[in-house]
């Protein structure tokens, strides 16, 4: 579990993932979407193999989110 200072929409292209934000568990398949509100806990956990699309706003440092 971790939390950002932005926002973040997760889009699952193909494939299944598990999500936790807050207290609440929600499974994604294909063209489902989800929002990581700014400061709320949240993970994501692959449950197949996956293609998804994750955008952030604000745009957050590179150097932080990758570890550079």
């Amino acid at each position: 579990m971790h939390a950002h200072s932005h926002e973040s929409l997760v889009h699952v292209v193909s494939g299944r993932l598990r999500t936790v934000i807050g207290e609440q568990v929600v499974e994604l398949g294909p063209g489902d979407s989800c929002r990581h509100s700014q400061g709320v806990l949240h993970s994501v956990e692959a449950l197949e193999d996956t293609v998804f699309l994750e955008a952030k706003a604000p745009v957050p440092d590179l150097q932080t989110v990758f570890g550079a």
